[in-house]
């Protein structure tokens, strides 16, 4: 008569549901489950290091679309004094803008584009 060991199993955690158990299993059943669970650590293992890989693409790829001039779709609530800022720099960098109206995507684009090239000057400067 062959004995099944009894394995008490606990992992942290499998597509993040935990999983715990005192069970009999024999030996194939065993290599099976650490056969599955390497294979599923290392995936785990690989989707970490391609959502860090992801992160730092996402970063380099902000930074080179925001230099050119490229917003995100919403755009950052401004205040009046803000807007005063854009429209003074506007002003002086040729553009029309109206007192009051919406600032085109455009010229915010332009005025971002300016910012981050360090060609404001202090009275230009939001936030």
């Amino acid at each position: 008569m062959k004995l099944t060991p009894v394995i008490k199993m606990e992992f942290a955690s499998v597509l993040g549901r935990p999983y715990v158990g005192l069970v009999e299993i024999d030996e194939e059943q065993q290599r099976t489950v650490e056969k599955l669970f390497e294979a599923y650590e290392a995936a785990e293992r690989d989707l970490a290091e391609a959502a860090s890989k992801r992160e730092e693409a996402a970063a380099g790829l902000i930074t080179v679309l925001e230099g050119i001039g490229v917003r995100p779709a919403e755009e950052p609530k401004t205040t009046p004094a803000d807007r005063d800022k854009i429209r003074l720099w506007a002003e002086r960098a040729g553009h029309k803008v109206a007192p009051r109206a919406r600032i085109p995507n455009a010229v915010r684009a332009a005025y971002d584009k300016a910012a981050l090239a360090g060609k404001l000057k202090d009275d230009e400067k939001v936030g």
